[in-house]
Formats: C-alpha cells, structure tokens, sequence
C-alpha cells in the first residue's frame, strides 16, 4: 500500500493510525495531512507531519519547478537553486525548505477540522454501554435521553 500511495497514481487518500506516524515516508507525491485527533503530545504531532515534510518532499519539487522550469533536469535546477539562494539562507534550503519572497508559494498543508461540541464528556463512553446502564447514566446526569450523537453541523 505505502508503494501505491508514493506514486502519483491511486490512491489519492491513505487512512492510518498512530502506526503511520513513524517510520514510513509518503513526502514523493502527499502535501497535505489531516490529523483527525490531535495527539497529547507535541513530538507525535511533528512525527506525523514528518511523513511528508522531509527532504525533497513534494512542495519542495513543485516550487522549484515552477521557478526553475527552464532547466532539464532535477539535479540542475536544485543545483540553480542552490546556487542562487546560496549565503543568504542555512543549507535547509532549497532541499527541505525555500524561502517564500512573494508569498504565492506551495506549501505543505495541516488540517485539523473543528468538531461541534455533540456530548459532555462524561459521556463519551456511553456507546459501549447496554442501553439499560447508559439510561441510568443519563438520569443520573439528568440528560435527555434523545442526544443525538453522530451529528455534524455543516460548515
């Protein structure tokens, strides 16, 4: 699957757990992550979004070919670059990074959609409760028992 995914061809979405956050490079042909649960930790955060944010990734090799595109190769237009951008910038650049002067480059996106507020979170187990324990839960709580739980107010 990771071979598939690293090409430009299908498929365009991989879904994967926490496992995917470490070890497994998909910068060749992805920019974009989505983080469907924010981790508690900061360095899990920067391990995922390593997965695409890494040497040459695909932003990267479409900046450089949009401002490079009259040479014939990849090597002479990171040569160009390197070149050009050598001095002013540290040597992350044009390899991981590049500096964005006018403010139209591509860049690598994080997205992290808004959930609405659905129950409280003393309820947020309830669904692998019997239906018996978890009326008795919401009485308890003095909760209406028709909370609807899988909506999503669209945006």
């Amino acid at each position: 699957m990771r071979k598939a995914f690293n090409s430009p061809f299908r498929p365009f979405v991989l879904s994967t757990t926490s496992i995917g956050q470490e070890g497994l490079d998909f910068h060749y042909y992805c920019r974009k992550v989505m983080h469907w649960n924010l981790p508690s930790n900061p360095i899990d955060l920067e391990q995922r979004e390593g997965r695409i944010n890494r040497y040459k990734c695909l932003a990267v090799r479409q900046n450089i070919a949009r401002l490079y595109s009259t040479e014939t190769s990849w090597e002479a237009m990171f040569e160009r670059a390197a070149k050009e951008l050598k001095g002013q910038y540290p040597d992350l650049v044009p390899y991981w990074c590049l500096p964005n002067m006018d403010g139209s480059m591509i860049k690598i996106e994080r997205i992290v959609p808004m959930y609405p507020y659905i129950l409280p979170a003393a309820f947020s187990f309830i669904c692998l409760l019997s239906r018996k324990e978890a009326a008795r839960i919401m009485a308890k709580n003095n909760t209406k028992k028709e909370v609807k739980t899988n909506q999503i107010s669209p945006a």
